[in-house]
């Protein structure tokens, strides 16, 4: 068994989708918005490994 093993992979990636953002300024003052959607997505892989 010392020549087996397993190895287990896991991502995650944020993409963020649908962003808008806006500075307003007036009277010597600023105001920053952001907004927007988002999505994640999973990988996973799982492999058996052998040495010789």
């Amino acid at each position: 068994m010392d020549n087996m093993g397993l190895r287990l992979d896991v991502r995650t990636y944020g993409i963020v989708t649908d962003s808008a953002s806006h500075i307003f300024c007036r009277n010597g003052g600023c105001v920053a918005s952001y907004s927007g959607s988002g999505m994640n997505q999973l990988e996973a892989s799982l492999g058996l490994i052998l040495r010789f």
